[in-house]
């Protein structure tokens, strides 16, 4: 027969062993490799420094599908390159080829901004190119002249009714309330400030006309490591099919 001391022994040892079964069946968040990530500062409604924002959840969902566990780091936008380039960080978000970076690993590509021109239907203009802007006002976004390519900063260029402020969601608010003639910006930042703003009432927000008549920039992750760089592609891939990856849009700007 056994001692007592034996079986008080064995008592003993069930729960720290169920404890770590659970753990192993579990995959707990303290085995995760942590991906500390660099991000710009707030950009409604891709990043929101509270750990929110469809770029950071995306990014997020397609580390945590293949057992990472991501680490927002929040610095100004221009210092995002520097961070990662320092070893200060795992990765970089909204960056691609012509970001200048060396030894990176580029993802598939997980988001895109797709400027647009957007203008009140009951004004029934057309615009199908930058020249089409001329004699109208227009209320870009900061630094347009300089992201938007050399038509659009020559026809900015000392146009007095061409004007870029960073205050995006006045931006959309003017257009509504008929003070500017256009809205230049992506389509993502305007439909989150048309769907969430309480400046302007309900009725004004169902007339406008979207003109996509830039390019769109499809932006990646840069990984220091070529493994975690895979993966995350196969987590993002996963995020697709299972139409999560559209959900996560959806819950920003409902489409």
């Amino acid at each position: 027969m056994e001692s007592v001391a034996k079986k008080k022994e064995k008592g003993m040892n069930k729960p720290a062993a169920l404890v770590l079964a659970m753990g192993i069946l579990g995959g707990t968040v303290s085995a995760q490799k942590t991906i500390t990530t660099v991000f710009g500062s707030s950009l409604p409604p891709y990043v929101f420094t509270n750990g929110s924002g469809m770029e950071l959840e995306i990014i997020k969902r397609g580390l945590e599908l293949k057992g990472y566990a991501l680490k927002p780091l929040f610095v100004p936008f221009a210092r995002r390159t520097i961070t990662i380039a320092d070893k200060a960080a795992d990765a970089a978000a909204t960056v691609n080829e012509s970001s200048g970076l060396e030894n990176v690993f580029y993802s598939d590509s997980h988001i895109s901004y797709q400027n647009v021109c957007v203008t009140l239907a009951s004004k029934g203009y057309t615009i199908e190119s930058v020249a089409d802007l001329e004699g109208k006002t227009v209320l870009a976004f900061q630094d347009a002249s300089v992201y938007l390519g050399p038509e659009y900063a020559a026809f900015a260029k000392g146009n007095a009714k061409a004007v870029e402020i960073p205050d995006q969601e006045s931006q959309v608010v003017m257009l509504f309330l008929g003070r500017t003639d256009v809205f230049v910006g992506d389509i993502n930042i305007f439909l989150y400030y048309k769907r969430s703003t309480k400046k302007i009432d309900e009725a004004r927000k169902k007339d406008e006309v979207v003109f996509p008549i830039f390019p769109p920039t499809r932006y990646k992750v840069a990984f220091a490591d070529k493994a975690v760089r895979d993966d995350f592609n196969e987590g993002l891939r996963q995020l697709r099919l299972s139409g999560e990856y559209d959900a996560i849009l959806a819950k920003y700007v409902g489409r």
